[in-house]
């Protein structure tokens, strides 16, 4: 079974040493955001990891990834696989709330318009050979 580390990897005081654990770990990825609120603004650091990684493990951007951003987060780290929810957000069908503000919320679901234009966008991305 494959392991991927999450997002507590931005917490880490080193993310060099932290990628040199997770490599002796035998963990096939790491979640990221280069440290950073969104993986677009932590893609210099993505890249970096990436480059430190030799292979031995893939660095998976993810926070705030979009169809409108997901080109520039390839292009920028150098990616070829990322983490998204591509969430969106349904009204209730119930007429009725809740006192229970976590009861009567909105619901969040992955949206499936919004995976295939992910997709779409990304079959724009040119990678060099060998990539």
């Amino acid at each position: 079974m494959g392991t991927t580390f999450h997002r507590a990897f931005d917490c880490t005081r080193d993310p060099h040493s932290a990628l040199a654990d997770l490599v002796v770990l035998d963990c096939e990825r790491e979640l990221t955001a280069g440290r950073r609120e969104t993986a677009l603004q932590g893609a210099p650091l993505i890249r970096e990891l990436s480059k430190r990684a030799h292979g031995r493990i893939v660095i998976l951007p993810g926070a705030v990834i979009t169809s409108g951003n997901i080109v520039d987060v390839a292009t920028a780290t150098g990616a070829h696989e990322f983490h998204a929810s591509a969430k969106c957000q349904l009204q209730r069908k119930t007429k009725h709330h809740s006192a229970l503000r976590e009861m009567s919320a909105d619901e969040l679901r992955s949206d499936p318009d919004e995976i295939r234009a992910m997709l779409r966008a990304l079959r724009t991305v040119t990678t060099p050979e060998g990539a």
